[in-house]
């Protein structure tokens, strides 16, 4: 029969199965919702530690053995941490800094969660054995995932090698992030290996390092493969210099013979960047065009970004999660697909970004405690040296290769874990047992009862922090797959509205996909189906709904100006709308160059052709060398009747696209039939019918055989009074329908 005199040991050893779950959460993929690799193991660490804390709460309220001691690396934490809250309350922000988004999944949520986790670490996990166990499982979870990474390359293989090509990510799901998390298991190993007492334990945890070497190398991340080399190097020095007198020559020769090697090995990659084997090979070519990498280039680029947000607000940031907000105040040229970007890719300038130089200095106040912390460790030998110096290049490592991309959830968890067992070090090698401290009957029933409140208190807490936002997540994804017949969009739009009716930090996404639906509904023109057409009005309705949370976020705003003016070609009373909301983000930022075409299109559909010249001219000063700017500058030259500026234009994009093509200046090859098609719309709107015909018979030379084509060609002879070419266009035209097609078509 079960005794409540021993509840309290049952209580401890769920806390620690808890704990002990955590190190293979990295290994857990959720497809049933979005951004699986990422949402799924961030709630399932939210759901994890939020039992574990209720358990905890009871547990330090009665055993006052496991309440938390002060320590400079907790008080470090608990300082960053209440700066970053500052630095988020009065961010631009507040909403988005605390909850995050499904894609990232951080904010000051996650901090919480994450201070959480380390306190229980401190305060349960107090001896030697404890944290043998801890670490060992985190390197079997690091195997197994460098293991499905190298054996499985991917789960998803279509997505992934468009996105990623030969790279490995596994479960992690991004190769960078990959190399991030298994760079920290490799020195997890290099610790468990100096504990080992054991020989063939010690071969056994060197096999999981070189695996996890191999790994991170497929990965070709050459921030995680830069970092490795440097900590391989260090930790080599470090052994040279402090045991040389224990090496014997064969060794020492061995070592500075590895890093001549390496340092050979570099510079022939560098000479021959250019050659078939180097290219064949996706790690060292990656290396290879460092300099000439297009996502370098981005990178470097939103560094620049970053730095004007720092000036703006240096002392305490823009707020986590805000980084979008940053192109409100800088540039942003036209390009045909723009790509944003929410993150510098450097750890640096990211918290200086989100936290500014506070919440900067506070972050790398945690590491400087902790080098600390081991600094004094090895004074009072209640640590190995080497043990020491193993973990303090782990944190150099992290710290370095964190300055070409950020932080995910899996690696967040190891270093919380490593700060956690520096800051236990003492305690746990000295293997302090905790004091027994046996509960009355009286108080024995109090703890179960309290037990039982936090239980309650957890599933309250559960439901709006986590099973909301998975639902949410779960309908979502259910339903952004446009249906084939148009019964079925309205139980889709009764899906979404289900899923905002649970009102989380996922609406914008849940908005954003309605969109995604609605312009599949354009795209195929479902316009004849009431249904659809009701879709689309309750997006633009959600759209508007979603602007109030997202005033500093051209991305959303760019989507739902899009979505407007899309909308407008349909419904004219959207045209006002679009270009309110059009001014309002020109408020925001009026060197946003997309946004002036925007405008200019609109003014074409609302007919105000000055208007649309004047807006495309403003455009064309941050790209007068883009030649779909040139093709539309041309156009609204033609509806305000400046021939010489469509000469010129038509010119100039002829010269961009041949010189860029290595053609001839032959626009049947130059323009695309819509171009062309553009061109003669143009003028046939302002009634110059030589010109719209000539760019009709290019057309033709294209597709001789569209009987739509010679109907408008007819109808244009027709309004420019050619009735004798007008009759004859009208018959090609019905033959050409009728499928009674003659070779004179051709001629």
């Amino acid at each position: 029969m079960f005794s409540f005199r021993k509840i309290d040991s049952f209580h401890l050893l769920g806390i620690k199965i808890l704990l002990f779950i955590i190190p293979f959460l990295p290994l857990y993929i959720s497809k049933s919702i979005y951004f699986p690799y990422i949402s799924g193991k961030n709630f399932a660490f939210r759901i994890v530690i939020e039992l574990a804390s209720a358990l905890w709460l009871v547990l330090i309220w009665f055993k006052k053995e496991y309440r938390l001691q002060n320590s400079n690396i907790m008080m470090s934490i608990l300082v960053f941490t209440f700066l970053v809250g500052l630095s988020d309350i009065f961010g631009v922000n507040p909403y988005n800094s605390f909850w995050s988004n499904y894609e990232r999944m951080e904010g000051y949520i996650t901090i919480l969660h994450l201070v959480l986790y380390f306190s229980i670490l401190k305060s349960i996990l107090k001896t030697r054995r404890d944290w043998s166990v801890f670490l060992n499982l985190w390197l079997i979870a690091g195997t197994l995932a460098g293991l499905h990474a190298i054996a499985i390359p991917t789960i998803n293989a279509p997505r992934y090698v468009i996105e990623y090509g030969a790279r490995i990510s596994g479960t992690i799901g991004n190769p960078t992030f990959l190399a991030s998390y298994l760079l920290l298991m490799v020195f997890i190993g290099l610790i468990l290996i100096n504990r080992a007492q054991i020989n063939s334990l010690r071969i056994l945890y060197a096999v999981t390092v070189l695996l996890n070497f191999a790994a991170i190398y497929l990965t070709a991340s050459r921030g995680a493969i830069l970092a490795a080399l440097f900590g391989s190097f260090i930790l080599c020095l470090y052994y040279i210099a402090v045991g040389y007198d224990k090496l014997n020559k064969i060794r020492f020769r061995k070592h500075v013979f590895a890093y001549v090697a390496l340092i050979i090995i570099a510079v022939v990659i560098i000479s021959f960047a250019d050659t078939e084997f180097i290219h064949k090979n996706r790690t060292i070519s990656r290396f290879a065009s460092i300099f000439s990498d297009k996502a370098v280039e981005t990178r470097f680029d939103a560094w620049k970004m970053a730095m004007h947000g720092i000036k703006e607000r240096p002392l305490l940031g823009w707020g986590q999660e805000n980084f979008i907000s940053l192109y409100t105040i800088v540039p942003i040229p036209f390009t045909e697909e723009h790509a944003w970007v929410d993150r510098a890719h450097n750890i640096l300038i990211d918290w200086l970004v989100s936290a500014g130089f506070l919440g900067l200095t506070s972050y790398l106040a945690i590491f400087g405690s902790a080098i600390a912390v081991l600094i004094k460790a090895i004074k009072n030998k209640t640590v190995q040296k080497d043990e020491a110096v193993i973990i303090v290049i782990a944190i150099i490592v992290y710290f370095i290769q964190n300055l070409f991309t950020f932080d995910s959830i899996n690696t967040y968890l190891v270093l919380f874990a490593l700060l956690s067992y520096i800051d236990n070090i003492t305690v746990a090698d000295s293997s302090t047992q905790s004091v027994n401290n046996q509960l009355g009957e009286k108080k024995t029933v109090m703890y179960a009862g309290s037990i039982f409140i936090a239980l309650l208190a957890f599933l309250l807490t559960a439901y709006f922090v986590n099973y909301k936002p998975i639902r949410q997540s779960q309908i979502t994804k259910q339903s952004s797959v446009i249906p084939s017949e148009h019964e079925a969009f309205t139980p889709m739009l009764d899906n979404f509205k289900r899923a905002l009716s649970y009102n989380t930090f996922g609406d914008t996404y849940v908005r954003l996909q309605m969109s995604s639906v609605a312009n599949g509904i354009y795209a195929r023109k479902f316009f004849e189906h009431k249904e659809a057409l009701i879709f689309i009005q309750s997006t633009a309705e959600e759209l508007f709904r979603g602007i109030s949370g997202n005033r500093n976020n051209l991305m959303y705003l760019s989507s739902v100006i899009a979505f407007y003016q899309k909308t407008a070609v349909y419904d004219h009373s959207f045209i006002e709308k679009t270009e309110v909301l059009i001014i309002a983000c020109l408020r925001l930022n009026p060197e946003y160059t997309w946004l002036y075409i925007m405008l200019s299109d609109l003014y074409v559909l609302k007919k105000d052709y000055e208007g649309a010249f004047t807006a495309i001219e403003r455009a064309m000063i941050t790209a007068p060398q883009n030649d779909v700017l040139q093709i539309k500058l041309a156009l609204a030259a033609i509806l305000t009747k400046r021939e010489d500026v469509v000469s010129m234009a038509v010119e100039k994009a002829e010269n961009i696209r041949t010189a860029g093509n290595n053609m001839s200046a032959d626009k049947r090859q130059v323009f695309s039939l819509d171009e062309l098609y553009s061109f003669a719309q143009a003028y046939r709107e302002v009634k110059n019918y030589e010109s719209s015909l000539n760019y009709y018979k290019e057309m033709l030379n294209m597709t001789p055989l569209d009987a739509k084509l010679h109907y408008e060609i007819a109808e244009i002879y027709r309004l420019a009074g050619d009735i004798i070419n007008a009759e004859k266009e009208a018959e090609k035209a019905v033959k050409l329908a009728s499928g009674n097609v003659d070779n004179s078509l051709n001629k």
